[in-house]
């Protein structure tokens, strides 16, 4: 697979705290930033951790346009942004949650591809995990420029869908059933 260069956003399931350090680990040589709830940069400690991980506090209850309009820029500079469309961590192994829609409608207002990458669940801290990175979706290809709130659930779905393919692709490639 030829090495994607452009902005885009990248989404991935919710295993574990560790998440964020892996999506930095898989895009090494990518300038990557992440959405975070605003509670992590409530202390200063986590405020600084967190800044110099180059994460995007977001405000769950109330998404400002601002968030979209960092994301926007960042990935019109060819930077990505990563995202965890569940909006939490799952608990359960292996398992791949419902996903929210802002990815898919932060991708149509950045004009960039959702690029799908999958997390193995890890036993321990720190313990490796395995990652699988899907190929990039075009989202206006998939539901217009300026599609129905039905399209965008459409996507979102689409999307996850493609997250469920690389946890199988995951399963073969390792022998690893994570259920």
């Amino acid at each position: 697979r030829a090495a994607y260069k452009d902005g885009g956003i990248v989404i991935a399931n919710h295993t574990g705290v560790t998440d964020p350090i892996k999506l930095e680990w898989a895009f090494w040589n990518r300038r990557f930033h992440m959405l975070a709830f605003k509670e992590l940069f409530e202390n200063k400690v986590r405020n600084f951790f967190f800044s110099k991980m180059l994460c995007i506090p977001v405000d769950r209850d109330n998404f400002s346009m601002n968030t979209f309009n960092q994301v926007k820029e960042l990935t019109k500079n060819g930077y990505l942004v990563g995202i965890f469309p569940e909006g939490k961590i799952i608990r359960e192994e292996g398992e791949v949650g419902a996903f929210k829609g802002g990815a898919v409608m932060m991708a149509l207002r950045s004009n960039v591809p959702i690029i799908p990458v999958y997390c193995s669940p890890y036993k321990k801290f720190w313990a490796f995990s395995d990652i699988v990175i899907g190929e990039p979706i075009d989202v206006r290809g998939l539901c217009g420029a300026v599609p129905p709130l039905n399209a965008i659930e459409k996507v979102t779905e689409h999307i996850r869908e493609k997250e469920i393919e690389l946890k199988k692709i995951y399963e073969e490639r390792t022998g690893k059933n994570d259920n």
